[in-house]
C-alpha cells in the first residue's frame, strides 16, 4: 500500500465530490469518477486502497453497483455512501461484503478518516485470515494423502507377506514371516490422520 492513502470517490454530485477532499487530511489522496464503468476502469491500473462508493450512479443503481465492483476488485474495501434515508440499504451492503457505510450529511472529517482506516484494517485481517484458512485446508489435504499412502503401503506389506507364506506352504516350507491377521484389519479401518482443520495437531 501507498504511504499516502489513496481513496476513489464514486460519486456523480459534485458537490459531494468536491466536499470529501476538504474534509480529509493530507494523508488521504483523492481520486474521482462519476460512474461505475469508469471506476472499473480506473481499478485496472491498481494504485487505490479504497473505494467510496455512492450506490445510485448514471450507470448503475442499488446493490448491483458494490456487486460489479466487489467482482472486480474483492481486495479493496468499499465504504457505502448512503442518503439520509437509506440506513437500510446500507446495512444490506454491509451484509454484501462492504466494509462499512456512511449516511451523506452526517459526514464530518474525522469520521470519514477514521471509517477508512477501520476498514482497510479490517479487509487487512480479513484478507489474514483467508490466507490463513487457505494454509490449513492445503495443509488438511496433504496431510490427508499421506494417511492414505501409509495406509495403502501397510496394507501391502501384510498382502506381501501373506503371498510369499502362501507359495513356501506350497513349496513344502516353513513360512518366514510371522504375520497378524489383525495388521490388515487394523489398517483397512484406519481413520484419516487428525489435521489442523479437525483439531488434531499438526
Amino acid at each position: 500500500m501507498s504511504e499516502k492513502l489513496r481513496i476513489l470517490v464514486v460519486e456523480d454530485n459534485p458537490a459531494d465530490t468536491d466536499l470529501i477532499p476538504e474534509m480529509l487530511p493530507a494523508s488521504f489522496q483523492i481520486e474521482s469518477v462519476a460512474r461505475l464503468a469508469a471506476a472499473l476502469t480506473r481499478l485496472e491500473s491498481k494504485g487505490i486502497d479504497l473505494v467510496l462508493l455512492d450506490l445510485g450512479l448514471p450507470d448503475s443503481q442499488g446493490l448491483q453497483t458494490l456487486h460489479h465492483l466487489r467482482h472486480a476488485a474483492p481486495d479493496i474495501p468499499v465504504i457505502v455512501l448512503t442518503g439520509t434515508d437509506d440506513h437500510e440499504l446500507g446495512v444490506a451492503a454491509v451484509r454484501e461484503g462492504a466494509q462499512d457505510y456512511l449516511v451523506k450529511g452526517q459526514i464530518n472529517g474525522s469520521l470519514l478518516a477514521r471509517a477508512a482506516r477501520y476498514a482497510l484494517e479490517r479487509q487487512k485481517a480479513a484478507e489474514a485470515l483467508r490466507q490463513q484458512t487457505e494454509a490449513l485446508r492445503t495443509r488438511n489435504h496433504e496431510l490427508t494423502l499421506f494417511n492414505r499412502f501409509a495406509v495403502g503401503r501397510e496394507l501391502r506389506m501384510v498382502e506381501l507377506k501373506q503371498e510369499v507364506n502362501e507359495l513356501c506352504r506350497r513349496l513344502g516350507e516353513p513360512p518366514r514371516h510371522a504375520t497378524d491377521s489383525s495388521q490388515a484389519g487394523n489398517a483397512s479401518g484406519a481413520g484419516p490422520a487428525p489435521t489442523a482443520l479437525d483439531g488434531g495437531g499438526v
